[in-house]
């Protein structure tokens, strides 16, 4: 009867395949349920099968029972009876020993028990005078208020700390915010001001959010004007970016390191510079680690040598490379021919790359300011209102403003800083800052005609792929509307007179390199000491401890290829 059924999933069973089938699944069934004789269990303890194939074949069980299975079990003894048929459950224990407990339905009663489970939402705070754990609900009066921050889910104020840079920088964030939100920037920056004169807040309007940046050095932050990158190679952006500045333990002032008196002083200052940025901001070890220097081609030879100084025989590294900025910025964009230029805050250096070989000949430099109309004040607070407040006008305002027809100026803004009192900053100030990288001076040289005079000074075989290739770096060449102005000098400028008959070039492309302005050299220095090629060119502590020189390429000594080489 059972085999029919049987062979719809074995096509090949027979009468013996059937029964054993029969046979095994009673005795899984016999096995979760023992047969125990003694009265101090609990009916609903024991596991009942309700399997037909066990009651059917239950004299089975009967027959294969031990002789004295009746006899095996003890009453002091816990009894082998689970309280369900997995084999990981507890088994069960002598009755009298367990807690009575009593079935009930009172929905009085279930209160109690409610008290004792998790809450599926958070409750409602019950108003108290205090509570223990300091919180404070929010007050009635607070809606009234033009702008209000509202509570979380949990009942706690919407404000989050973030920390960047392995805990340098701390960014607070504040979310949920009602109503004005720009008089709550305005109060909570006047408020700030007052313990900490360095506050940087940013407000995302469509996000409801208010970010406060406090750039405080005493409290293990990074400062948030720019100076010098420092990080690791391979890696796609610096750890930090810090001020050339260190502490002078005379003056108990903070001083630059380029305004050294002596060579000793300086070795001190590179000493407790360089031990700031390892212990602080890349949290590592100096000591036998290769250390690649981003250099400028104009760097003073006595800072290089001070600098290997110091980083050989007090930080025991293991290697030294110099590489010039200029030539490292071009492993960023994967190209060996490009006229780079650097804008700083100070000075603008322009040097033509042409097949990874700069061109010493045709290096032009500006030493001119861009602090046009605010020469009596500080140089941090100079700095800081031109990366704020101003930026390039076009050519055709600046035009206009030369002949005398002047357009009308931009909005002034209020300016305030270190918890001084605001001061305005009018819209000339503000448009014109960036004139003087434009206006020719007495020998009519500027920024636009340096790099024309560059291109006139290569090879005519190369002048259209420099115009072509030209990568702008610094600080100052992200100011906004930079770079258009000075497409817009170049191509009015290769049209006068002075440059039409000599250039025929009505084409400049400017390269967009894969990060910021300001730490693009960093970046090609990151790249290229993460090259093999880095212990074939880096000058090794050995070699330094033996001759106690370091090779600059001003000097013909080190610029000799070896079969060029004459001995005297």
């Amino acid at each position: 009867m059972l085999l029919k059924p049987y062979r719809k999933f074995k096509s090949n069973a027979t009468r013996e395949n059937v029964l054993n089938s029969l046979r095994t699944n009673y005795y899984k069934e016999f096995k979760k349920s023992p047969i125990v004789k003694t009265k101090q269990i609990w009916p609903d303890c024991i596991y009942k099968s309700t399997s037909w194939v066990f009651h059917s074949l239950h004299f089975l069980g009967v027959r294969e029972q031990p002789a004295n299975a009746s006899n095996s079990l003890n009453e002091s003894e816990e009894i082998s009876v689970r309280h369900s048929s997995y084999k990981t459950s507890q088994p069960v224990k002598d009755i009298t020993n367990c807690t009575q407990v009593e079935i009930s339905r009172s929905p009085e009663e279930w209160k109690f028990v409610e008290r004792l489970l998790p809450c599926k939402t958070v409750p409602i705070p019950l108003p108290k005078a205090e509570y223990p754990s300091g919180w404070k609900p929010p007050a009635e009066s607070a809606r009234t208020n033009p702008y209000f921050v509202r509570r979380s889910k949990n009942h706690m104020p919407s404000v989050y700390l973030y920390r960047g840079f392995r805990g340098h920088v701390r960014i607070t964030q504040i979310t949920h915010i009602q109503g004005n939100i720009w008089a709550l920037e305005s109060d909570l920056k006047k408020y700030l001001l007052k313990s900490n004169n360095n506050i940087t807040t940013q407000v995302h309007e469509l996000a409801n959010a208010l970010v406060v940046l406090s750039p405080t050095a005493e409290d293990g932050e990074i400062e948030v004007r720019i100076s010098v990158g420092v990080g690791f190679a391979g890696e796609s952006g610096p750890r930090a970016i810090v001020k050339t500045e260190v502490k002078n333990p005379e003056s108990k002032l903070c001083q630059k390191i380029s305004d050294y008196a002596t060579e000793e002083q300086l070795y001190d200052f590179l000493v407790d510079f360089f031990h700031n940025i390892c212990f602080r901001h890349l949290l590592v070890s100096p000591k036998d680690r290769r250390v690649v220097i981003v250099e400028s081609l104009l760097c003073p030879t006595l800072f290089r040598e001070t600098l290997a100084k110091a980083l050989f025989q007090h930080f025991e590294v293991t290697s030294l490379l110099f590489v010039p900025s200029h030539l490292v910025t071009l492993c960023t964009l994967g190209v060996d021919t490009a006229l780079v230029l650097d804008v700083g805050y100070q000075e603008a250096v322009l040097i033509p790359v042409e097949t990874k070989t700069k061109l010493l000949s045709s290096i032009n430099g500006d030493g001119e300011s861009n602090s046009a109309g605010l020469e009596n004040l500080p140089d941090e607070i100079v700095e800081d209102i031109i990366v704020r407040t101003c930026f390039v006008t076009s050519l055709e305002r600046a035009k206009k403003a030369e002949e005398g027809d002047a357009p009308p100026p931009p909005p002034d803004v209020s300016y305030s800083e270190g918890g001084l009192p605001s001061f305005n900053i009018p819209g000339t100030i503000r448009e014109q800052a960036f004139e003087v990288l434009f206006q020719q001076d007495d020998d009519g040289n500027s920024i636009p005609t340096m790099i024309l005079d560059s291109i006139l000074k290569c090879s005519i075989d190369m002048r259209r792929p420099l115009a072509e290739n030209i990568l702008l770096i610094g600080g100052t060449a992200m100011a906004p509307g930079f770079k258009a102005r000075l497409l817009a000098e170049l191509k009015h400028l290769v049209l006068t007179s002075k440059y039409s008959s000599k250039i025929a070039l009505q084409t400049f492309k400017f390269h967009t390199p894969p990060a910021k302005d300001n730490y693009v050299a960093w970046l090609g220095g990151a790249i290229f000491g993460g090259t093999d090629i880095l212990a074939a060119r880096s000058l090794t502590k050995e070699v330094y401890m033996r001759t106690n020189e370091v090779p600059d390429w001003v000097s013909l000594d080190y610029n000799w290829r070896d079969d060029e080489k004459i001995s005297i």
